[in-house]
């Protein structure tokens, strides 16, 4: 296998593990309101401190702001959107 057929192999694998993951937790949502009536939210920060990952510090305020708004957003709809662009990407290089 040459190198460049592995990174798309694993870009690929990487797309469909967010998007699955992504599709997952909105599931899990879903059937935690129906269950208690309380929509249950996971934010990518709290992912983030789940993986007993530090604070990010960045020298840069603008891009510590970016990212800080990228971890406050939901972590269903940002695994789906990740997801789905690494796919999109390993379709556009193969062609």
């Amino acid at each position: 296998m040459s190198e460049a057929r592995f990174w798309q192999w694993a870009n690929g694998l990487v797309g469909i593990t967010l998007f699955i993951g992504g599709v997952g937790l909105l599931g899990y949502q879903c059937f935690f309101w129906l269950r208690y009536g309380e929509w249950l939210h996971v934010d990518n920060l709290m992912i983030w401190h789940w993986l007993s990952l530090p604070p990010p510090k960045l020298r840069w305020a603008g891009i510590e702001k970016i990212l800080i708004w990228i971890l406050d957003c939901q972590a269903n709809l940002t695994g789906m959107i990740a997801g789905g662009i690494l796919l999109q990407s390993r379709i556009i290089i193969q062609k």
